[in-house]
């Protein structure tokens, strides 16, 4: 396997990420706060897929002795992502569907990036995916206390 593009696909998944993340920040039915956290969060995903293209170019298009990666689960991961892009873009997701989704997907970035760091020889490779790692368990904090404070503000209908 090339990791180059291995790199890219997991690039891929966080500019899908970051396009989600923007298009929530943009919807008028969900609450100003909020659009606020997804606002940021998807310039933190800007920033996740620049840094996995910075660290492909660096691998040009190098064959790499990869110990274990399950490429599968990165493109079934991108596949899920770019599902609930669709669902988003259709203005199908309210904020508080919009909130578990973004868990669920950060649980699985998370995940991902863990379970690759562990496979790769090279240093730099492994920082990257902890470092997102790291990025991910903010994410998922981030989002937890914005499910608590519209959990605080949630009006029964």
């Amino acid at each position: 396997m090339n990791l180059q593009g291995f790199l890219n696909d997991c690039a891929a998944i966080e500019a899908v990420a970051e396009r989600i993340y923007l298009r929530l920040a943009s919807s008028p039915s969900i609450e100003p706060w909020l659009r606020s956290v997804f606002q940021q969060l998807a310039e933190d995903e800007s920033g996740h897929s620049r840094q996995l293209n910075s660290a492909a170019l660096a691998f040009e298009q190098t064959e790499y002795g990869l110990k274990r990666i399950a490429h599968h689960r990165v493109v079934e991961l991108l596949d899920e992502a770019e599902a609930l892009l669709q669902r988003v873009k259709e203005d199908a997701v309210g904020a508080k569907e919009a909130l578990a989704c973004s868990i669920e997907l950060e649980n699985k970035f998370r995940k991902i990036h863990l379970d690759q760091a562990t496979f790769f020889d090279d240093e730099q490779v492994m920082k990257t995916f902890n470092s997102l790692a790291r990025s991910d368990a903010e994410h998922l904090a981030t989002l937890q206390d914005a499910i608590a404070k519209f959990k605080r503000g949630e009006k029964k209908t």
